[in-house]
């Protein structure tokens, strides 16, 4: 580990202390998630760069920053250790993790456009840690500091809420947006490899047989392909 990224880590844990008082660790036991972080780190090259990565800077400025920090260390750490061959739970997670959290981000960057004077870290923070609960969010903040600094009303988080619920109303939508996430395909390649391999080659085959070189029909192959995968992700996904 370099000077520049020890002298980072030490910030943040220091700042990290600090955000607990008295030693309290809270229901969430923020400090076995924070040793299993910095175990991960140790271990895996990949995660330990997203690690410094996401700690940068974040022990400068207010206490939230720090909150955000930790939330987005926790669904790297959560992606990085899941076990992906468990595809009814890995499906859970893309959606109430890195997919919601995606949409979240998106609701409050809109809203942040319409506030004058406001840090803008409130607004990215509040929204998932406010709509935790109702929406499930696999996320390991559970508190704040300066949510009424956001700007973030109670109308404003149930809109947010009823976007996404709205969005994830039948298995068929959850399937959807599935497929068209890379690490869902991934999975679907490592578990179902057979199947999956089965998919490229008809399509290879149709694509091989194309008479009309025509962009309609390379599009209808690519429908034909994208269907069976999402077919087959409806299938694992079923009680």
């Amino acid at each position: 580990m370099s000077k520049n990224s020890k002298l980072r880590l030490q910030s943040w844990l220091s700042r990290l202390a600090l955000m607990q008082p008295n030693g309290r660790d809270g229901e969430s036991g923020l400090s076995r998630k924070i040793l299993s972080y910095l175990q991960l780190a140790e271990q895996n090259e990949d995660f330990r760069e997203r690690f410094f990565n996401t700690i940068q800077g974040a022990s400068e400025t207010c206490g939230d920053r720090m909150a955000l920090s930790v939330l987005h260390l926790g669904i790297q750490h959560r992606m990085a250790v899941i076990d992906k061959g468990n595809l009814k739970k890995y499906a859970e997670f893309l959606i109430h993790g890195p997919w919601m959290l995606d949409r979240l981000e998106e609701i409050a960057r809109a809203k942040v456009k319409t506030l004058r004077f406001v840090d803008e870290i409130e607004v990215y923070l509040g929204y998932p840690v406010k709509l935790r609960e109702r929406l499930s969010l696999q996320i390991d903040v559970e508190d704040m500091l300066y949510f009424r600094c956001s700007g973030i009303t109670e109308g404003d988080l149930n809109n947010a809420a009823i976007f996404i619920e709205d969005q994830l109303s039948t298995p068929d939508a959850i399937a959807n947006i599935l497929i068209q996430r890379e690490d869902w395909i991934q999975a679907l390649h490592e578990k179902e490899p057979i199947r999956m391999a089965a998919f490229q080659r008809e399509k290879e085959s149709r694509l091989e047989s194309i008479k009309d070189d025509t962009v309609t029909s390379y599009e209808k192959i690519q429908d034909q392909y994208t269907q069976s995968i999402l077919e087959l992700t409806k299938r694992v996904l079923r009680p």
